[in-house]
């Protein structure tokens, strides 16, 4: 008998019309007018020169200024000199006469040489104390278009040579702040030191995460050149400060097209995202109307299968299982050409795409089938409550605007955690931004939940319900 159902259940669904067209003809024509829509967009934003503000700090470029003057040193005549001024020393106290030429440095500077043996000591260093005769013109002549940071972003270009950057000249910090909140500049970069970068952003586009990528990747090869210099035995392999940073800022792949773990940045993913929580959710419909089907109030076939001596809630979870199995089923095939058809990376591994896919259908079937069992209301009322569920929680979540998601957060956090599309959502964005790790549980963890609570209160309240109830 239960395998019966299962059949019979399986074809009542793939006959219907409505279901069909509203759970899979529906979100394939909508997922193919957003692939449309916003791959130009992101596309056009990839290669759109990204305008920023960078204010460098007087104490960065005096900060690099010591660093270059140190390098320079060994190509001076400083050794020769203080050689030649310790040979006049000693000539002059074997004669009992005065030295014949002066010290070339000061005590100042000499104690300074000797206290230097990190690249922490370098930072504490004045410039003003080195000698004029040993710095030569082009260190002095450092300004802020020279530092290594600045000169990475002017280098940066994309594939078709266009540059990546736009450096936005600026009067002051808070003009520049300014032009940030009007949306003139996408960020304003401050360069406080060698490996001492900050950005301010009030977005969280394509040209922001680009900015983010830049920075981090600069930070972490900056943080090699300063481990370089920290040992004697790996700088004596260079020639200069400057090999040092030509090999590790060259050797860097400042902007990679990949995202922290599910290879997509691309902002618009989130609508997708959403559209398969709303397939997921639309599920409810057929699991709902089985249910209502089911009940004397309803329908004949209610009262026949109320009055037969088949046990109700064997009979319904039978139903339950063929409506999971046509929703998987459709929710695989939408998934497939997503991502085989339109081309849309989801992120993460793909058989945890169709895992997490697979799993989220059965969370929306168990919606329906708890809010079928939900008193005796008539089949259209119970729609409009699931049309609420998946419409309007599709809203809440970013379907139709997509900061609202981030809107409900900062308002009312609690509505997220609720909200199954909010819920479903998270569950594909922690898959891609984080993969498989322990924020992917926590959210599948929710969805389990949720799943749960739906099934065992549907169950608990077909049991309750009779023919002399109704």
């Amino acid at each position: 008998m239960f395998g019966r159902v299962i059949l019979t259940q399986l074809k009542a669904g793939l006959r219907s019309k409505q279901y069909m067209f509203w759970t899979l003809f529906f979100p394939i024509a909508l997922g193919t007018l957003f692939a449309f829509a916003f791959r130009t967009i992101y596309d056009s934003e990839q290669t759109s020169t990204i305008p920023v503000a960078i204010i460098v700090d007087d104490a960065a470029i005096e900060e690099y200024k010591v660093m270059q003057a140190f390098s320079g040193l060994g190509e001076s005549s400083l050794e020769d000199d203080i050689a030649a001024y310790q040979e006049a020393v000693a000539v002059a106290e074997a004669t009992g006469k005065a030295p014949e030429m002066e010290n070339p440095i000061s005590e100042e500077f000499e104690e300074t040489l000797n206290s230097v043996e990190s690249f922490d000591d370098l930072r504490k260093v004045s410039f003003d104390i080195f000698p004029e005769k040993y710095v030569s013109d082009e260190v002095r002549s450092i300004s802020e278009k020279d530092m290594p940071f600045v000169e990475v972003l002017e280098d940066l270009k994309y594939d078709g040579g266009k540059p990546m950057i736009e450096r936005v000249t600026v009067g002051s910090r808070a003009e520049a702040e300014q032009m940030l909140e009007n949306g003139d500049i996408s960020g304003i970069i401050t360069v406080s030191g060698l490996n001492d970068i900050s950005l301010l952003i009030y977005d969280n586009g394509t040209s922001e995460s680009i900015l983010t990528s830049i920075i981090s990747t600069y930070r972490r090869q900056m943080d090699m050149v300063i481990a370089v210099m920290n040992d004697d035995e790996m700088s004596a392999e260079y020639d200069s400060m400057d090999s040092i940073l030509d090999e590790k800022l060259s050797s860097a792949d400042f902007v990679e097209s990949s995202g922290i773990a599910g290879e997509n940045k691309d902002p618009f993913v989130a609508y997708f995202y959403n559209l398969i929580a709303m397939i997921c959710l639309m599920g409810a419909n057929a699991s709902m109307s089985a249910v209502v089907h089911n009940q004397a109030n309803q329908s004949n076939e209610g009262i026949r299968i109320d009055i037969s001596p088949v046990n109700k809630v064997v009979f319904e979870l039978a139903q339950f299982v063929a409506v999971t199995i046509t929703q998987i089923s459709i929710l695989m095939l939408a998934l497939t050409y997503y991502m085989q058809i339109l081309h849309i990376r989801f992120g993460g591994n793909v058989g945890m795409i169709y895992l997490t896919t697979a799993a989220s259908s059965l969370l929306g079937v168990s919606i329906g089938y708890m809010i079928g069992h939900l008193g005796t209301a008539k089949e259209e009322i119970k729609e409009t409550i699931l049309l609420i569920i998946v419409v309007g929680g599709g809203f809440m979540s970013g379907l139709m605007y997509p900061d609202m998601k981030a809107i409900i957060e900062e308002k009312f956090p609690l509505f997220n955690r609720i909200n199954p599309s909010a819920v479903l959502t998270d569950t594909f964005l922690s898959l891609n931004l984080y993969g498989v790790g322990e924020r992917y549980y926590r959210t599948m963890g929710v969805v389990g939940i949720m799943t749960a609570v739906c099934l065992t209160v549907g169950i608990a309240l077909s049991r309750r319900k009779q023919y002399a109830s109704l």
